[in-house]
């Protein structure tokens, strides 16, 4: 086994733990290009035996009996690592900052089990959208001069995620403060909520209806398909090629006529992306409905929310699912002409 060289495999898992704090050592293999596990996991090991990084066990209850007599017995579900404070010192010596011995080791408090559940869920995210280069929201934070406190998990360019905690009203209303904030700044495009699975995401969705919910998202965390698609295209550009594609005459409009944007088979319409169960667009809506609507959704959950609380918008639209457009390519938003000044290249005399 060969020891510590500052070999590019060695220092790219301390950086992106640099980066990240703390994940999941699948998670780091992944996020470092490892191909080979087993020998990932090596590196993993030697590192840590060095003392350049440390891994704390995430221990997770779980019920090996039944609902009427469970038998709960603790289980590991991960490692997490983090580094330590030499971890630290030779990250400052390769980014050339001075180190002066008070470097502190990212310490994770083994007890903290909701902060050691968010990582884990954070870490499987990661894996499964590794193809997105997410920014830490702690970075971005500092990057905006933001508080500490305010709930930003992951950032995707101009769209922020933010993964559920508790199912109780009172965080629920510290998180749609939070998106009310984040989205009134027009850079940021989405802001996501990431439930734990479904039946929370129905949940909150009919807590968001009930309390004047926003703009902002609500997916499944394990959704990723639906993730993705939202971080990655245009919805409205996808839906209208999937429209074209099924034999339908779409003409823009270059200007909005009393409501409408589109002429879609010579009958006015409108195209609303109601991914993710954003409540006030959808409201909105419902409640000054114009015309022929083709309403996205991203799943058969969603629709069946907006056929229970808002069944007016069903009576005078159409409903398309993500899963309808998925062997019609997504269009990728247009990307803006770079244009080159040639004569700066010139010599001057």
């Amino acid at each position: 086994m060969r020891t510590w060289g500052r070999q590019e495999a060695d220092i790219k898992i301390l950086e992106i733990l640099n980066q990240f704090k703390y994940l999941r050592g699948k998670t780091i293999l992944i996020k470092t290009g490892f191909k080979n596990s087993k020998r990932g996991y090596e590196r993993l090991s030697e590192l840590q035996r060095m003392g350049y990084i440390e891994s704390q066990r995430y221990i997770r209850p779980i019920n090996i009996g039944s609902k009427s007599k469970p038998v709960i017995i603790p289980k590991k579900v991960a490692a997490i690592y983090s580094l330590t404070a030499k971890g630290i010192q030779v990250i400052k010596e390769i980014h050339g900052e001075f180190v002066d011995g008070t470097e502190r080791g990212n310490y994770l408090n083994p007890e903290d089990s909701e902060k050691l559940e968010l990582i884990y869920r954070q870490s499987l995210l990661l894996e499964a959208l590794s193809d997105i280069d997410f920014k830490p929201g702690r970075v971005w934070k500092q990057e905006q001069e933001l508080s500490k406190f305010i709930k930003v998990d992951l950032v995707y360019q101009n769209q922020i995620l933010i993964f559920e905690r508790a199912q109780t009203n009172t965080d629920r209303s510290t998180i749609k403060s939070h998106c009310e904030n984040l989205l009134a700044d027009e850079k940021i495009k989405n802001v996501i909520i990431l439930t734990r699975n479904l039946r929370n995401r129905n949940a909150l969705a009919k807590w968001q209806a009930r309390n004047y919910g926003g703009r902002e998202r609500i997916i499944t965390e394990t959704d990723h398909a639906e993730i993705g698609a939202v971080l990655e295209n245009n919805i409205i550009s996808a839906a209208e090629n999937f429209l074209s594609c099924r034999g339908y005459e779409i003409n823009k409009l270059k200007k909005p006529k009393d409501g409408y944007l589109y002429i879609i088979n010579g009958e006015p319409a409108n195209i609303y992306d109601f991914v993710g169960t954003p409540i006030r667009p959808i409201r909105v809506t419902a409640r000054n409905p114009i015309g022929k609507s083709y309403i996205i959704v991203g799943g058969q959950s969603e629709a069946n929310f907006i056929s229970k609380q808002y069944p007016q918008l069903i009576d005078i639209g159409e409903l398309l699912t993500l899963a309808e457009f998925k062997n019609v390519p997504i269009q990728q938003p247009p990307k803006p002409t770079q244009v080159t000044d040639t004569w700066i290249e010139a010599e001057l005399w």
